[in-house]
């Protein structure tokens, strides 16, 4: 797989709700963690078949493969892409750093 090295800013997930691709259940927010769980779980396979038809999706798995750790990125979870990192042998790649000129 070639490396791409910028998200694909054309996919179906363009314009949708951000929490969809990272789906935690997080133990600090008010209400019950198995709830919380269960929303993270149902978000999960949201994402997973909006990424299921999307055509960008080759680009943005090779994307999350060698720049994030979390989320979901081309159709696959964070563990998923883990186990397919080790297999292949890649190295998450930290992104260069953005530079922000700031007023004086």
């Amino acid at each position: 797989m070639q490396r791409v090295d910028t998200p694909p800013r054309d996919g179906d997930c363009k314009g949708l709700n951000p929490n969809i691709w990272y789906p935690h259940a997080d133990k600090t927010q008010p209400g019950n963690f198995s709830d919380n769980y269960r929303k993270a779980r149902m978000n999960t396979g949201i994402a997973l078949q909006i990424c299921s038809d999307c055509h960008v999706k080759e680009e943005c798995l090779s994307y999350g493969l060698y720049h994030e750790h979390f989320g979901i990125w081309g159709g696959m979870t964070e563990r998923e892409r883990q186990t397919m990192r080790r297999r292949l042998n890649i190295f998450v790649v930290p992104r260069e750093p953005i530079n922000i000129l700031l007023p004086n």
